[in-house]
């Protein structure tokens, strides 16, 4: 199997026909498979992907018997594609160019240096409206490996990737990781690999931006709760200054958790992300950082 598509979905009735009809429209030279991973939503998202798993045999819509969240649900869909390369694409976004997979696999066949390609996004809202032409903005250039692994990431939807480094990053996301931000560590975890490509000739693929969306649909607590947890799993990944970056990101996490946290949150849960704050904050010497969070802290208990 020369590739695969990792299609992940929940509660996206409305848009994933689009998804799956811009994976299927590809003009390609190989073989290839689509992975999707329905996460038992409440919608009619799961009857369509039926659909096209029974009408289309490179479609494989894996069995389910219980919701298993964002993390798991990626780790699941990953580890089942079985392709020389990796396409992504979430069942509210959609391809717009027909050899897209083809341009992509043709130059990583012919660079082993890269670990994946990337291009450019447009970003609309969930009726269809143009928010930004560019999810990429500025950055329309290679990513270094270093880059990559400092953080610097392009848009899930847009990227290809080698299948040859995932065995032993999903090992470590089994051992270590159960949070939301799964791209993030993976493209992380893929910069020890190789850089990444940007190819401008791929015509933009489509963002869409909206509230119900699984990331979306998280308050701010909840997500830099799992920032927290995703930069803690990173920085046992790593040593030297990456390992102090991913620190710093540690620590600015739990700075925004400590002072944001709504007064009816369980204090239990609070008081142990608050314990944890100020241990790292005197172990790493950030006795500023201290200070203005204790502050906000100490008020949030008295109003």
């Amino acid at each position: 199997m020369k590739l695969s598509v990792f299609v992940v979905t929940y509660n996206q009735e409305k848009y994933i026909r689009q998804c799956l009809d811009s994976i299927l429209m590809q003009k390609v030279d190989f073989d290839y498979e689509v992975v999707i991973g329905e996460d038992h939503g409440t919608d009619g998202t799961r009857a369509i992907c039926e659909e096209y798993a029974a009408k289309y045999p490179q479609v494989r819509l894996l069995p389910l018997k219980e919701r298993l969240g964002i993390a798991r649900n990626w780790q699941r869909v990953l580890s089942e594609c079985k392709g020389e390369y990796i396409a992504m694409c979430e069942g509210d976004d959609y391809w717009t160019d027909e050899k897209k997979l083809q341009k992509q696999v043709s130059f990583l066949d012919e660079n082993n240096e890269y670990v994946m390609s990337f291009h450019d996004a447009t970003i609309i809202d969930e009726n269809g409206n143009v928010i930004s032409e560019s999810k990429q903005g500025d950055w329309k250039k290679d990513i270094s490996s270093e880059e990559l692994i400092l953080g610097n990431h392009p848009s899930t939807q847009t990227v290809t990737f080698r299948q040859n480094a995932l065995p032993l990053i999903l090992e470590r996301m089994r051992k270590g990781y159960r949070y939301n931000n799964g791209d993030t560590v993976l493209f992380t975890l893929l910069g020890k690999y190789g850089n990444a490509k940007y190819q401008s000739e791929i015509t933009n693929s489509v963002w869409r931006n909206h509230s119900s969306a699984a990331w979306s649909a998280i308050n701010n607590i909840e997500k830099d709760i799992s920032g927290y947890h995703t930069y803690t799993f990173l920085q046992k990944q790593y040593t030297g200054e990456t390992r102090k970056k991913y620190l710093n990101a540690r620590l600015n996490k739990l700075s925004r958790i400590v002072q944001n946290t709504p007064g009816n949150r369980m204090y239990k849960e609070l008081f142990l992300y608050y314990l944890r704050f100020i241990f790292l904050s005197i172990a790493h010497g950030r006795i500023v950082l201290l200070w203005k969070t204790n502050k906000g802290f100490i008020y949030n208990l008295l109003k």
